[in-house]
């Protein structure tokens, strides 16, 4: 499966990159890189221009505009014309178990299928796998300037799969961090 890392955003809530956060040995998105890689996935980690890179890992760089994370998938998308799993940087408990729910529920014939919050009912735009059929729909929102994934896909044929346990759990601020980070170490 082709999986790209979102990790090109700005953290401005968190106030540092996201994706350098460090929950088990090492930053996230290199954490979700080799456990994705490791597991036989085609995995790359999608940032912007900017920011470092290493060059053990593979990247797909955002395009200059800033467009949000669907600038990552457009890139992805038009890289290889594939159906493409993401998954943002921000999400500590995801592990191999939810990569597997999210292809066993795969419906092609919908235009993505994604995770939906267990509590608030929501789709969670930032991780499940989108199909070629929506790069028509991202290129009509670019132009629209309207670069919501949650609006664009409240307004699409989307399969929803409930995310079990704390897959979809998201760290948005230094203090969820440290949270987070107290409760792996128990």
């Amino acid at each position: 499966m082709n999986i790209i890392i979102l990790a090109g955003g700005h953290s401005k809530r968190m106030g540092r990159d996201k994706g350098d956060l460090v929950y088990y040995d090492r930053p996230q998105k290199y954490y979700l890189y080799n456990m994705l890689f490791e597991a036989g996935h085609d995995v790359y980690i999608s940032q912007r221009s900017d920011q470092d890179r290493n060059e053990a890992y593979r990247y797909i760089l955002d395009p200059e505009q800033n467009i949000g994370p669907m600038g990552g998938i457009v890139s992805a998308m038009e890289q290889k014309y594939e159906g493409w799993l993401i998954v943002g940087c921000d999400y500590p408990y995801f592990n191999l178990d939810a990569v597997n729910f999210l292809i066993e529920n795969r419906n092609t014939d919908a235009y993505a299928t994604c995770f939906i919050d267990p509590e608030s009912g929501y789709i969670i735009p930032t991780c499940g796998i989108y199909e070629t059929r929506i790069l028509t729909q991202f290129h009509k929102a670019i132009e629209r300037e309207s670069y919501g994934l949650f609006r664009l896909l409240k307004e699409l044929d989307v399969h929803l799969i409930h995310a079990r346990e704390n897959w979809m759990f998201g760290v948005n601020s230094y203090d969820t961090y440290q949270a987070v980070k107290k409760e792996m170490k128990k």
